[in-house]
């Protein structure tokens, strides 16, 4: 198993949620992300050189529900 990883793509994507509640909203925001299956783990927002930025489909392709997915 590699003691790095370095990225070599990449995909930018938002979400807006609205509720009463903090988490809710959070969670709803996640949603329409759709990045709420992942375990999302915060990082620097340094990409590497070469990193290829590609659209929200195709980098939804590459990953699987319950995946840890770096996020910055």
């Amino acid at each position: 198993m590699p003691t790095h990883y370095i990225p070599r793509k990449f995909f930018l994507t938002k979400g807006v949620g609205v509720h009463r509640e903090k988490l809710v909203s959070f969670e709803m925001a996640l949603r329409d992300a759709r990045i709420a299956p992942f375990n999302l783990v915060t990082v620097s927002s340094i990409l590497p050189p070469h990193c290829e930025l590609v659209d929200v489909e195709e980098g939804l392709s590459h990953l699987s529900p319950g995946e840890i997915v770096y996020c910055v």
